[in-house]
């Protein structure tokens, strides 16, 4: 029994949708290459906050969907907290100055026994309900 509760814990956990914000400013004002270059940069600094038996897929241009496993959403959430710094300052060709990368993520929990349609759906809300708060505190900042 023990070990069933295991394997059922193993493949329920928390899926994030992370998406890049403004690719299209840095593909218009630095060029597709340095675009290229930012969504690397998102996907290496993903991977580095992930398990090994966690699941990273581009689910889109600059969309990535992330499977943790046997998670929380708050153990979720405390994980890619990471991604903001690691993401800071970066590079990126056709620039000599730092460019601050930022993202929008969305999570929602996920059970072994269901389909993640509703999941993703979910997900997919909550990353874009945080792209529009991104973009109220810009336009308050006057960015």
């Amino acid at each position: 029994m023990e070990h069933r509760k295991a394997a059922a814990a193993a493949r329920s956990g928390c899926l994030a949708l992370v998406d890049m914000d403004n690719l299209k400013h840095i593909n218009d004002s630095l060029g597709h290459p340095a675009g290229d270059a930012a969504i690397r940069v998102l996907a290496k600094s993903i991977r580095s906050l992930i398990r090994p038996d966690d699941l990273l897929i581009r689910w889109g241009g600059d969309e990535f969907l992330v499977l943790l496993f046997g998670v929380t959403e708050s153990e979720a959430r405390r994980r890619l907290a990471d991604l903001a710094p690691a993401m800071a300052a970066t590079v990126l060709p056709g620039c000599s100055d730092p460019v601050e990368l930022s993202f929008s993520c969305g999570l929602a929990p996920f059970a072994a026994d269901s389909p993640l349609d509703a999941a993703i759906e979910s997900a997919d809300d909550a990353m874009y309900a945080e792209k529009q708060r991104h973009r109220v505190v810009r336009s308050l900042r006057g960015a």
